[in-house]
């Protein structure tokens, strides 16, 4: 689906935890409990790739540090997994 609209790359946010219109398909995020391999399997199947990840959180917020810190913290190690999986990023 993605070659035929001449769509390659693809931008999404990450969420942690759910969503209930994630659930639904409608929110063009991942969650972080996602598991990579699946996630690889589905895009290839639509012949997509990460462009990035938006894994912003307004930490100025009232409960930035209590949830902000948390997720912002964990985003990376999911993505460096998801890379890894996605044969992008080299194992050192």
């Amino acid at each position: 689906m993605g070659a035929k609209n001449d769509v390659h790359h693809i931008e999404c946010g990450l969420i942690d935890g759910v969503s209930w219109i994630h659930g639904l398909g409608y929110q063009p995020h991942v969650a972080l409990y996602e598991d990579p391999a699946l996630l690889r399997r589905k895009m290839d199947k639509f012949g997509v790739r990460f462009s990035q990840v938006d894994a912003a959180y307004p930490l100025s917020q009232e409960d930035g540090p209590l949830h902000g810190v948390p997720y912002v913290m964990k985003s990376p190690a999911w993505l460096r997994g998801t890379l890894k999986e996605l044969g992008i990023a080299e194992e050192k």
